[in-house]
């Protein structure tokens, strides 16, 4: 279900002497205790006092009601191609528009209006050419997503008209059955027509219609047409159907035209009022010669109900190709191996609006309303409930709190699970970033939303549908939209549809334990839960720290990390604050998660030029462990690194070590005896501003604070600090060299 605020329209109404109005209208419903979201914060109603013939002209009204205070208001009239403004509603705007190749006469209006303001606009139309006319008005107040719209459809005749779309007295609701064709052995298909079914699409350009259903007829005088060939378009729109061109006793070639269906094997779009299939007819082309080959396109005319069709017909087949390609059937049924397939029965008529798209489990069925033959992703979000029913076995995951819905709004975590999976697999099926709706309303980029994302500050968890999306496209792509800091994960939209697949998830969370548990290696796994925590779907994510790898990370949220340390020697964990130094970041050790008391260790200097570290007693012995950085500041950033000891400094001797720009810590031990004074000397030979500590083993203490160190520092960049100490203990002590800035070499000497 997708939140689309329509208004229901009484089609199909036909004239008394007096006229008769087809009315559109939403009710307005009670107020809401948080803001509406898009798409459900006006009642609309579009009004014609008469349905007019050419040359003759109605009055239009339109009523806007506000559900809440809204700034910028804005109310969009469009005319097709065949009514004109006579006079349009005072204080609108009047302009020429196009929607696809459609030519529209548009008023508009951007106001602000008050909570339960009831505003009304009347103008005069004329009807100006023959054909189907859909009024439609569409108002939103400023933010992304889908506007509130109401529909009057008439059907514009030279004479008379009537509102409502023309439809045939029987409907074709299934093709005919194949047996019926008549058997053309290879040899004998001599003659061809071939040609491309195309359609405008919402943007413009002419896109070709896939996979539609055809059939080629000889028109015969007697009424009675011959099937001459079946078959379909290709994936651009293209085909060919060949047939025996002997035509028997009659004179002259065979009177070929072609037939068209919005039928194929996985879906079909048809009219919810009679169930029927659209169809289109090409022209004739008479006396096609036998060993002929005649080209035959096909285009429909512009605001036709084939158009519509097409539009839709088109999105399920990218939708369908996008799907069946990631999982490992492409061309193939929804569901691999499923016999028979099934089909996805799409119902949508330009003349008739429904409260909201949606997908009804009970019978396997689309409803889109009028307008969604212009939201070609609105179509694949459909699809993708209908898809995950299916590959559910019709165990549809619970879904509470989910009639009204937005991308930003809290729901359940049932209802953020199935739709953000429905919105993910429609911006993925075309490689976008945004979620986009029709062509007046503002689409949300889903790909770089975060922790503080502007817009996205209140919507943060499992529960939100438009998080659950970002997560699962972040986990799909790779370089070069993979973004910082979190944002790790490639494992590609195959990987995705596989787990779902295989492991049914109710929930975000049943998804990341299955995307989890099937990613096979360690460093894969802690991308998968990366990429959640980049996108607040959790809310705890422990970053791994590699030996000597630092990282940098905003300081507006902190962070949560882990180091394993390997070897029975002393390790070092350091963070340094970046940027304002009247800011600060602080440090803390957790033997656990959740740990408390002797199992936590803190460092908490007091001031930015004085960078926390906690050292490791070589005791502990190799085990994970878990810091947290406490950042004080939401403009900068901080640096947190994990050392490991990499040998013992000797008396009377001196290594020459290098550090990175960005690297913080530097450890070495030194087995030193109680009451034995020694020095120890770090001299930058790059100008570097650096800072040594020693640390003493303890008996009782797991890992000691920089606060439990001995220290030299404060001295400058490219300046010397040297550390005497007579230390009280007996045993290996830690080397600690702490960078605050610069790069380069340096040496460490013990006296």
């Amino acid at each position: 279900m997708l939140r689309r605020s329509l208004a229901v329209v009484l089609v199909a109404v036909g004239l008394s002497p007096g006229g008769v109005a087809a009315r559109a209208e939403t009710g307005t419903g009670p107020a809401a205790v948080e803001r509406c979201v898009p798409g459900d914060c006006f009642a609309v109603t579009a009004a014609l006092d008469r349905a007019p013939a050419v040359g003759q002209t109605a009055t239009l009204t339109v009523t806007v009601t506000s559900k809440e205070k809204a700034a910028d208001v804005r109310v969009v009239t469009d005319l097709p191609a065949g009514l004109r403004w006579v006079s349009p509603p005072e204080g609108v705007s009047r302009g020429p528009a196009t929607i696809g190749r459609s030519r529209l006469d548009r008023a508009s209006r951007t106001g602000p209006m008050r909570k339960n303001e009831r505003v009304t606009y009347a103008g005069t139309v004329t009807a100006v050419e023959p054909g189907p006319a859909a009024v439609t008005v569409h108002v939103t107040d400023g933010r992304p997503g889908p506007g509130s719209e109401a529909l009057v459809y008439v059907t514009v005749g030279e004479e008379t008209s009537f509102f409502g779309m023309a439809r045939p007295a029987t409907a074709l609701t299934t093709p005919p059955a194949g047996e019926a064709d008549p058997a053309v052995a290879a040899a004998d298909a001599d003659t061809c027509v071939q040609g491309r079914v195309t359609h405008v699409t919402a943007e413009g350009p002419v896109e070709g219609v896939p996979r539609l259903r055809l059939q080629a007829f000889d028109r015969d005088a007697d009424g009675h047409d011959d099937v001459l060939a079946r078959g379909e378009t290709d994936d651009q729109g293209d085909y060919e159907l060949c047939f025996d061109g002997n035509d028997g006793d009659e004179s002259g070639g065979q009177d070929v035209y072609v037939k068209g269906l919005s039928f194929s094997d996985y879906w079909s779009v048809t009219d919810p009022r009679t169930r029927g299939l659209y169809t289109f007819q090409t022209p004739v082309v008479a006396d096609v010669e036998q060993g002929g080959r005649e080209i035959v396109n096909y285009l429909p005319p512009p605001g036709s109900a084939d158009e519509g069709a097409f539009r839709i017909f088109t999105a399920a087949h990218a939708t369908w190709k996008a799907y069946t390609g990631w999982a490992g059937n492409p061309g193939g049924c929804w569901v691999a191996g499923a016999t028979p397939c099934r089909q996805a029965a799409i119902l949508w008529a330009p003349d008739v609006t429904i409260p909201v798209d949606n997908y009804t489990v009970e019978d396997d069925t689309i409803h889109l309303s009028a307008t969604t033959q212009l939201e070609k992703m609105t179509v694949s979000h459909e699809l993708g409930h209908f898809i995950m029913d299916y590959g559910y076995a019709d165990a549809y995951p619970p879904n509470p709190s989910c009639f009204t819905h937005f991308m930003l709004s809290v729901t359940s975590e049932g209802c953020a699970w199935t739709e953000g999976w429905a919105d993910w697999l429609a911006v993925q099926t075309y490689g976008e970033t945004h979620y986009r709706w029709g062509p007046l309303d503002g689409s949300i980029e889903l790909e770089t939303p975060t922790w503080g994302s502007l817009g996205w500050e209140g919507s943060i968890g499992p529960d939100i549908e438009g998080r659950v999306a970002g997560a699962l496209m972040d986990l799909a792509d790779g370089d070069p939209r993979n973004e910082i800091y979190w944002d790790l994960s490639s494992e590609g939209p195959e990987k995705i549809v596989s787990v779902v697949r295989a492991s049914k998830p109710n929930t975000v969370g049943e998804f990341k334990n299955a995307m989890v548990a099937a990613v096979p290696t360690a460093g894969g796994k802690s991308n998968v839960l990366a990429t959640l925590f980049q996108n607040t779907v959790d809310d705890v994510f422990y970053e791994p720290l590699l030996d000597r790898v630092e990282l940098n990370r905003p300081s507006f949220w902190g962070g949560d990390f882990s180091f394993t340390t390997t070897r029975p020697t002393w390790s070092v964990v350091a963070a340094l604050h970046v940027g304002d130094p009247a800011n600060d970041t602080n440090l803390s050790l957790y033997k656990a998660a959740g740990a408390t008391g002797g199992d936590v260790v803190a460092s908490w200097m007091p001031r930015s030029d004085q960078p926390d570290f906690i050292a490791v007693d070589a005791t502990s012995g190799p085990r994970t462990h878990l810091p947290r950085v406490s950042a004080l500041s939401a403009a900068d950033s901080y640096l947190v690194e994990f050392a490991e000891s990499e040998g013992s400094l000797a008396p009377k001797t001196s290594a020459e070590l290098s550090m990175e720009s960005a690297d913080v810590v530097e450890i070495r031990t030194a087995d030193l005896t109680a009451g034995v004074p020694v020095t120890f000397t770090v001299t930058p030979l790059d100008g570097q501003d650096l800072d040594v500590f020693l640390m003493a083993p303890s008996g009782t203490k797991w890992a000691r604070p920089r606060a439990d160190a001995k220290g030299a520092f404060g001295k400058g960049p490219g300046t010397a600090e040297r550390l005497t100490v007579t230390p009280g203990v007996t045993g290996a002590h830690a080397v600690i060299v702490i960078q605050k800035s610069g790069s380069g070499r340096f040496s460490l000497a013990r006296s």
